[in-house]
Order: C-alpha cells, then structure tokens, then sequence
C-alpha cells in the first residue's frame, strides 16, 4: 500500500519544524489553515472568536510537534484540537456574564434585592 505523497510531505515538514524550520512551520499553517478555519467556524463561531479559537489551535500545535514526529496524521490531529478549541470557547461564551443579561434575575428591583437581604440579618 502506497502513502499519500502529501501524506509523507506533512511529515517531512511536521519534522522540519520541529526541528526549528521556520518555513517548513510557515508551509503547514499555509497548507492547513482553511481545514482549521472550517472546523471552528461549523460550530458556528463568529469571526473573531472564531479566529481566537484557531490561534489557540496553532499555538498548541507548535507545543505538539514533537508528538506529531513521532506518527500520527497533522491533519486528523488539527482537525480533533481546533474542534476541541472552538467547544472551549462556545463555553466561555456560554459562561459569560452577558449570557446572563435579559433574565429574570436582571428584572428583579434592586430594592427588593436589598429588603430579603436585610431580612435575614
């Protein structure tokens, strides 16, 4: 069975880059950009988060290409780490105070707020 001469290409330059081959790092980001872009961005992300998540994505690539020399396909491992980027930041929008806005607790008068408090001291 032959490999994908792309196949071994990505492992070529996943080596050169670790190793320090700044063009090789800058060849991977050129060739897998758009599938990291398309996976954040079907989970409905809006462009700058959606740009947030595929930042964290190639930063945590450059911390694994050690793990990438020794096997594994860039591109499944891509794909995997921008879908699990792009779930953190769904969440931490999910979490965020403005979520919170237009809820019941925001309708609630501050004055009766302050009165159950004072109730109970």
């Amino acid at each position: 069975m032959e490999t994908d001469p792309r196949m071994r290409h990505d492992t070529v330059l996943v080596a050169d880059a670790a190793a320090g081959d700044e063009n090789a790092w800058e060849e991977l980001v050129s060739r897998h950009a758009q599938l990291v872009w398309d996976v954040v961005r079907s989970y409905g992300l809006g462009a700058s988060a959606a740009a947030d998540a595929c930042i964290v994505t190639w930063l945590r690539c450059a911390d694994h290409l050690d793990d990438l020399v020794r096997g594994g396909s860039i591109v499944d491992w891509l794909s995997c780490a921008a879908a699990r980027e792009a779930g953190e930041v769904l969440l931490c929008e999910w979490r965020a105070p403005s979520r919170v806005a237009g809820t019941a607790l925001d309708q609630l008068p501050t004055s009766s707020l302050g009165a159950s408090a004072n109730a109970g001291a």
